[in-house]
This record gives C-alpha cells, sequence and structure tokens, in this order.
C-alpha cells in the first residue's frame, strides 16, 4: 500500500457536517481538466479516473472518465467507488488523535502497554513512533508469504505473529522509513482501547459525522455500489485484479470511498471540527528522529513542498487501485484523484490540476543550475533509461541497492513507468555533497509526464540512491 483552509459557515443541529454544495468557476477550468485527465488516461493506460476538487472549503469540481469497469463498460463517475490504500493511513491517525484528547492513549507510550503480543524487542516502541513511522517494525507486506495472505482470510494474529517473531529492522525513532505494520498495529490497538472494530469506530467518529456516507471497508465478497472493478496494464492489454481482502490491510489500508466522500473530508479538514487545533498541528508537522532531524512524515501526512508552496499530500495503492489526496493549505486547495488500474500514477494528475487553480503554482519556473560534471549526467540518464527498460546492471550499484532493486522490484518499476514514453527531459536542479557521497536531483519529463529524479553516488562510484517523485 502506497506510497500524499476556510470553515463551513452553516452546521446541522446535529453537529454532522452538510454535504459539500458545488460551488461556480470557469468553464475554462473545467474544460482544462478535461483534456488534461483525457490525455493522462491515454498515455498511462488508465482503465478508470476520477477527479475532485475543494477551493476554499467549497466543491468547485467533481467528475469521472474512463470505465469503471471494462468487461460491461460502465463509465467512471464522481460516485464510483475505488480502494484509497494508504490514504486510509490519515484516519487512523485521526482516531488516534481521538483517543489522546480523551486522554485513553498517549503519544509517547509503549506500544506493549495497548498490544499484549509485543516482543520485548518493541520495548522502547511508543505510538508517536508508529504514527510517524520511526518505529523500526519491519513492514508485513514485505513478508515471503503475504501475497498468498493478502488473498486469503487471516486473523490479525496470524499477520502480526509473522512480525513480532523478527528483529527491529532499526531502533526506535533512528531513521525514518515507510512501514504498513505501523498503522495495521494502530488500527489493532484502537479496537482494543474502544472495544469495537475499527471499521466501526471510523464510521461513528469519523465517516459519519463528515458525510462521507458510502465510504466503507474494501471486501472481494461484500455487495459494494458503484464499486469499481481493478485492472492491470500488461503492455497490450488490460487484465482483471481481484479486490483487496481488509483483514491483509486494516487500518493501513482497508478503505473504500468516492470522490465525492473524500470531497467532504476535504472540507471536514479545514473545519477544524473534529479535532483541537493542537492535535491537527501535530498531525500535519514532520517528525523528528532522536538526532534532531527532521523527516518528511507528519501523522498518516506527507509534509512537502511542491513548486515553492506547502504540500500536505498522501498516496495509496493496492493491487489494482491508486489514489492521491493534495492538499495545498497556503492556497486553501485540496485535489483528489483516485483510479482503477495497477499502473496508474495519479500524484501527477493531482499537482498539474492543482496548477488550474492557484497562480502561484502555475507561475512557479524551476531554474536549472550549471551543469559542471555533464558526463554524469550522461551516465545517470543512462541508468535511468536502463532502469526504465528493467536493463541496468547489477554491479552499477552498491550491496544494499542490489539487495532492494534485483530481481523484482527493478521490474516491478518498469512496468509502472516504461509506457510514459522516452526521457525528453533531464535536467541538473541541484546537486549536493555529503561525506565521500554525491546526490544529484533533475527534473524529468518521461512523456508527458513530470518527475523530480533522484540519485546518490558513494564513494566506491556506485549508485547508493535512486529514485522518480512525480511533479
Amino acid at each position: 500500500m502506497q506510497l500524499s483552509g476556510g470553515f463551513l459557515l452553516l452546521l446541522l443541529a446535529s453537529g454532522v457536517l452538510p454535504a459539500v454544495a458545488m460551488a461556480q468557476k470557469p468553464a475554462a477550468i473545467d474544460q482544462k481538466i478535461d483534456a488534461f485527465v483525457l490525455d493522462q488516461i491515454a498515455s498511462q493506460h488508465l482503465a478508470g479516473v476520477s477527479v475532485a476538487v475543494v477551493k476554499d472549503n467549497k466543491l468547485v469540481f467533481a467528475k469521472g472518465y474512463g470505465k469503471a469497469n471494462l468487461e460491461v463498460n460502465t463509465p467512471a463517475t464522481k460516485e464510483t467507488m475505488y480502494e484509497i490504500g494508504s490514504i486510509t493511513k490519515q484516519f487512523t491517525a485521526t482516531g488516534v488523535m481521538m483517543l489522546v484528547e480523551e486522554g485513553k492513549i498517549g503519544l509517547d507510550d509503549p506500544v506493549s502497554k495497548y498490544y499484549k503480543f509485543a516482543p520485548d524487542t518493541w520495548a522502547k516502541v511508543t505510538i508517536r513512533h508508529l504514527l510517524n513511522q520511526t518505529s523500526g517494525i519491519k513492514d508485513y507486506t514485505e513478508i515471503d508469504d503475504f501475497v498468498k495472505m493478502a488473498r486469503e482470510q487471516h486473523s490479525a494474529d496470524e499477520l502480526m505473529h509473522s512480525i513480532t517473531a523478527v528483529p527491529l529492522n532499526f531502533q526506535p525513532g533512528e531513521k525514518w522509513v515507510y512501514c504498513n505494520t505501523n498503522y495495521y498495529l494502530l488500527g489493532l490497538i484502537v479496537e482494543s482501547i474502544t472495544g469495537k472494530p475499527l471499521e466501526e469506530f471510523l464510521h461513528g467518529r469519523i465517516f459519519g459525522p463528515v458525510g462521507m456516507n458510502v465510504t466503507c471497508t474494501t471486501d472481494p465478497k461484500a455487495i459494494i455500489p458503484n464499486r469499481a472493478s481493478g485492472y492491470g496494464w500488461n503492455s497490450t492489454k488490460f487484465r482483471n485484479y481481484d479486490a483487496l481482502n481488509p483483514t491483509a490491510a486494516g487500518g493501513a489500508g482497508f478503505i473504500e470511498s468516492n470522490v465525492l466522500d473524500m470531497a467532504n473530508w476535504a472540507v471536514a479538514l479545514e473545519s477544524g471540527k473534529l479535532l483541537k487545533p493542537e492535535s491537527y498541528k501535530q498531525i500535519w508537522t514532520a517528525g523528528k528522529l532522536n538526532d534532531g532531524k527532521s523527516h518528511p512524515y507528519g501523522f498518516g501526512w506527507v509534509i512537502d513542498t511542491y513548486r515553492g508552496r506547502k504540500h500536505i499530500w498522501h498516496n495509496g495503492g493496492t493491487a489494482a487501485h491508486r489514489s492521491m489526496i493534495s492538499r495545498f493549505p497556503e492556497d486553501r486547495l485540496t485535489v483528489i484523484v483516485l483510479c482503477n488500474t495497477e499502473n496508474g500514477q495519479p500524484e501527477p494528475i493531482a499537482k498539474q490540476i492543482a496548477t488550474f487553480y492557484s497562480p502561484a503554482l502555475a507561475a512557479y519556473k524551476e531554474t536549472a543550475i550549471p551543469d559542471k560534471d555533464p558526463k554524469t549526467t550522461v551516465r545517470l540518464k543512462t541508468l535511468l533509461q536502463k532502469m526504465i527498460d528493467a536493463t541496468a546492471e547489477p554491479e552499477l550499484f552498491n550491496a544494499r541497492m542490489r539487495k532492494v532493486l534485483f530481481p523484482d522490484v527493478l521490474k516491478q518499476l518498469s512496468a509502472q513507468v516504461n509506457k510514459l514514453g522516452p526521457i525528453n527531459e533531464f535536467g541538473l536542479v541541484k546537486f549536493t555533497t555529503k561525506d565521500s557521497s554525491r546526490s544529484y536531483e533533475y527534473r524529468v519529463v518521461l512523456g508527458a509526464t513530470k518527475f523530480h529524479g533522484f540519485f546518490t553516488i558513494d564513494g566506491d562510484d556506485k549508485i547508493a540512491g535512486v529514485g522518480l517523485k512525480p511533479e
């Protein structure tokens, strides 16, 4: 599971937030969104996409494109339901903060206080470590039998047993590493404290009060009206993918929703009605490691910048669905993109749509820096092309990267980006050094899709880090 202002003037007497009303806006923006999303459907080979935009605390756009189901030719609409994957984490985090405000749990309490199966090696792991992804606990999606377990019905205890039996990857607070186990465990802790299934707790405390009336737990066997089927693209045609088994995701990614409900969530966040201001501040503040350095994750949200503007976001991915929620608080703008194709990249779609509503984002011009080492640029561009083609040689990388990439991850990365098109731009925008390593950041355009490419070369002249981040 991947990897992301204003106030309501009217509240119902019951305290339930009203559904978001559609605001007026220039038709020209609608036309820009239509043209861009349809181009992305073609270039990314997407089955269906649904989009919502909340500006100045009002829903200004909601629409579906492509197909929710290819076999019966069902159009994707604003009501289409998608698996939102790891966007679930922000709901789990909000639930935890509700319990913190009620004095039922402490952020710096040890996990073992609430989870009876915690091994002795977790003695220093706290609730805060789980929330901001610094626990050191192994990600359960990396265990050998995860794919099998994800397709079958297994208890939470069975899934967690595979994690409690292995050592920590690092000491709590030492590093920031995205880990689904952290939020799966938080979901179990919420259940332990409240005595309710996590889904029931979220419906009663969050979904119901904010008007997320159709949001539910994804379940392959349940009848979910307007559910989108999931697909993968294998270079020539679409293939059916299985729906997510909720027991394999829990508080880390078991929610299904549509863009209208997610727009209500965006309005609820701006209204500040679910939590106290101090709780929201903690949720949207980048965490700190033991050495005092910051990392880019709050509680269920990535804390970032885009084109010089603060960008608070989270993406999500299940076997066949991809999702993105992008908040630009300085622009009072939220963009939500949901799609039902495994290779989908909703991040660049959300960011480009945001530029249609924000003059500051649209006007931003990134300046390339002088490239004093063009030979390295050629080397890294060639490396990127080889990675796109899945032909990169293991000896180009250091031992750690070889272990991470080969053979499966490289193939997966290639499958996600090799259909976007050729490398049309590769320009240096940042260069730094630390000890004996060199880090390079490039503006990369694959076909029509814009990315930032990150590369690190160690003291032995081996590739020690590489990544693409949608612009």
